[in-house]
């Protein structure tokens, strides 16, 4: 029966489904059963085929239309837009960076599909869920398409984006970041994996842990646990160069891998990635358990090992340690310091022995106070606000009130933890020392715990050069010691060379 509302339009008009055309707005369907009706039953347009083959199959016989609200061939001609697809069904583009992830999107959003026509994506009031978007990112699509009638709600959204953009970016967030979940996202991630070097695995041999690889924010399994590594997989991984993860549950599993495989490994590069890749878990370990005499026990052997190795075969180590730097990894930057820290000592005239092991102890620890930390400020993927700054310098102090109880670290070893962040001109921290008051210790990791950061990729900026990050500590020498500088613009010559 009809309504009054429904006579009196004269723009609705009742027709069959069969007689439904793509650009037809469905004011609402006539039910033959309530136990068998799409989830939308009203105010839709008809997008694609899709949408009328979706009614035949819900047994639905007859719609009302609206056609105030349809969209024929001549008024498709007579519209401007962007693009055929756009004109044709009187919709808007939006980029897809113009949502907000796992937050409701304001519209529906729909993207051509190969027969013609259009297919939904999401429908409004639903959230836009990271999957989705790496699938259509990862697909090419970076725009999709809303109806024209729904521009009000866009716009209305839009507003309340930018100033959401505004406000995050005044809290050191930038790019995709200034979206609260991405950030979020972003956190997790550098919680639940770890990176790993592929030079580590050993051809031929069953891995039991999975293995998965990154790419443009997508992490997906390459690597099956308690399967065989061949050697192809691995020799692909290498020259990809890949961003290779394990879960952080799995470090046990890795770092026992590890040990087995360096007893009887025969490939030297293996052996000092194998190593690295220890050294790391084991520090990691201990910043979790710095009461554990195993673990420091462990720590010191493993800077024992780097010692030998970098005396050893440094340019092998060098080019090792700074593969797959794909983010930055409190851990994996604590050996990166110590194993410069230690070619910069040796530089000065260090022999092998108690001086330079308090040294490389002391590097490697220098950030282990971090721990103590907030995981959403250590990761966090964008630059620092002054209170968040202020908050990090206690990772310095953190760091000495968990070790300075242990015997096995010497007095002298404390230093690079303490000093690491002290500068020549008085400006640093924790105790704003200057010149002679900051000891050579000091002064080796200040130099190479900034260096190190810059050429380490972050979430929100790319890795910098390693002329590029001499450049910027050029500019502020006075705060480092110029000779140590020198020695290391040297140091790195070399590698490169």
């Amino acid at each position: 029966m009809e309504t009054v509302s429904e006579t009196q339009n004269s723009a609705i008009r009742k027709i069959p489904v069969g007689d439904l055309r793509i650009g037809m707005h469905v004011d609402r369907i006539i039910q033959t059963s309530w136990l068998r009706s799409p989830l939308v039953t009203s105010n839709f347009m008809v997008m694609s085929a899709n949408d009328i083959r979706n009614l035949m199959d819900y047994d639905i016989e007859n719609v009302y239309i609206d056609l105030s609200k349809s969209v024929n061939a001549s008024d498709a001609e007579q519209e401007s837009g962007p693009s055929p697809a756009v004109r044709a069904f009187r919709a808007f583009e939006a980029n897809l960076d113009d949502f907000m992830v796992d937050q409701p999107v304001p519209v529906d959003l729909y993207q051509p599909c190969e027969r013609g026509g259009f297919d939904i994506v999401i429908k409004k009031g639903l959230a836009l869920s990271q999957d989705v978007v790496n699938i259509l990112k990862s697909g090419g699509v970076s725009r999709l398409l809303y109806p024209w009638e729904q521009k009000p709600l866009f716009e209305s959204y839009m507003r309340n984006i930018e100033k959401l953009k505004a406000e995050r970016k005044l809290s050191g967030y930038s790019g995709p970041f200034v979206n609260p979940a991405a950030a979020e996202a972003h956190v997790r991630f550098m919680l639940e994996y770890r990176p790993i070097n592929p030079i580590a695995l050993v051809p031929n041999i069953i891995i039991g842990f999975d293995i998965f690889a990154r790419a443009n924010g997508v992490i997906s399994v390459v690597f099956i646990k308690n399967s065989i590594m061949s050697n192809e997989i691995r020799a692909e991984w290498i020259e990809k160069n890949l961003n290779l993860l394990i879960l952080k549950h799995d470090l046990a599993a890795y770092h026992d891998y590890l040990s087995n495989m360096s007893k009887t490994s025969k490939n030297p590069e293996s052996k000092l990635a194998m190593i690295r890749e220890s050294s790391r878990i084991i520090v990691e370990g201990l910043s979790e358990n710095p009461r554990s005499e195993k673990l420091m026990g462990q720590t010191i052997e493993t800077v024992q090992d780097i010692i030998h190795v970098v005396m050893e075969n440094p340019d092998a180590f060098y080019a090792i340690m700074k593969l797959n730097n794909y983010d930055y990894y409190t851990f994996t930057h604590s050996v990166n310091v110590a194993t410069l820290s230690i070619a910069l000592g040796l530089s000065e005239g260090m022999k092998a022995g108690k001086e330079l092991a308090d040294l490389a102890l002391g590097a490697v620890l220098h950030d282990i106070g971090k721990s103590q930390l907030e995981h959403s400020l250590i990761n966090k993927p964008g630059t620092l606000t002054d209170d968040e700054y202020k908050n990090i310098t206690s990772h310095v102090m953190k760091g000495y009130e968990m070790l300075r109880w242990n015997a096995s670290i010497s007095a002298h070893a404390m230093i690079p933890l303490l000093q690491h962040h002290e500068k020549l001109t008085g400006g640093g921290y924790p105790n704003g020392l200057s010149g002679a008051q900051i000891h050579l210790f000091g002064r080796i990791v200040a130099v190479i715990d900034v260096y190190d950061a810059l050429t380490t990729e972050r979430a929100y900026r790319k890795a910098l050069k390693p002329f590029e990050a001499l450049s910027i500590l050029s500019k502020g020498l006075n705060d480092y010691d110029k000779r140590l500088f020198t020695m290391l613009v040297s140091l790195i010559h070399v590698q490169r060379a």
